[in-house]
């Protein structure tokens, strides 16, 4: 990443665990400067995956901060600022998994998915780009699927899929809106399903099959090669895991534990 001798400053959203997680490690291996932003900071987790990542090479802080709220992230952000004197990169991971149908899924379920699949990257991405467009290289990765309408997807799923849907058509809207700051704003998606309690990759359609699935250390490889190349100069782009590390020469994907699995 081009960067020059400083550690990249990444603020993160859903880093404590899962496809969060690996891609923090991945960074703090790489030498980033980690901003988690957790609902918990003073947890056992939280303060147990803070030492662990700290310990990769880079550094790794966490800010206490409910996405859901936009004071809190309005903070979070000028903190992040004023602390390390710059912003580089977001990396918006969080995300609430609740599969049910319209009949069985409760208004309140559904605002929360809202809130935190969609509404909380949109309002961390408003409030960043006033810094992200000082950085030498600034990106927004959103985890975030490729619009497949097909009814099969849609009406299985309609709250969750909707969700993650409208986290997709920021990513084609604001990397338009923030092309004149030279921001670049791209989505990742998995191809296959990733071995994780709090991710699900039901939002398939077009691709092979999902008897199978594999760590999440493959989103984070992924994700920072797109960083670390800045995404080949592209915005807007649905990216996929395994697309993305076979255009660095990863042909042997057997590191990544695939697994025979049920869909989520």
């Amino acid at each position: 990443m081009s960067l020059g001798e400083s550690q990249p400053v990444v603020l993160m959203t859903g880093a404590t665990r899962g496809v969060g997680l690996a891609i923090a490690a991945k960074f703090a291996q790489e030498g980033a400067a980690l901003v988690m932003l957790v609902k918990d900071h003073a947890s056992e987790e939280s303060k147990k995956v803070c030492e662990e990542l700290g310990t990769l090479g880079g550094s790794a802080v966490m800010f206490q901060c409910d996405i859901r709220n936009d004071s809190e992230i309005i903070e979070s952000i000028d903190k992040v600022y004023q602390q390390y004197g710059r912003l580089d990169v977001c990396v918006l991971n969080a995300s609430v998994v609740i599969l049910s149908n319209t009949q069985d899924i409760s208004l309140e379920a559904y605002d929360l998915m809202n809130s935190v699949n969609a509404r909380s990257n949109f309002v961390i991405a408003k409030y960043a780009q006033k810094y992200l467009r000082y950085a030498e290289s600034p990106h927004i990765i959103m985890i975030a699927p490729p619009i497949n309408l097909d009814p099969r997807w849609l009406g299985s799923y309609l709250a969750y899929t909707a969700s993650r849907y409208l986290c997709s058509m920021q990513v084609v809207g604001l990397s338009e809106e923030f092309r004149a700051d030279n921001i670049s704003v791209n989505a990742l998606w998995p191809k296959t399903n990733i071995n994780s309690k709090d991710f699900c990759n039901v939002i398939q359609g077009t691709y092979e099959t999902q008897r199978y699935s594999r760590h999440p250390a493959i989103m984070g490889d992924a994700c920072w090669s797109l960083l670390s190349k800045n995404a080949m100069g592209l915005t807007g782009e649905f990216f996929i895991d395994e697309e993305v590390l076979r255009d660095d020469g990863v042909e042997d994907f057997s590191k990544y534990a695939e697994y025979e699995s049920e869909i989520c």
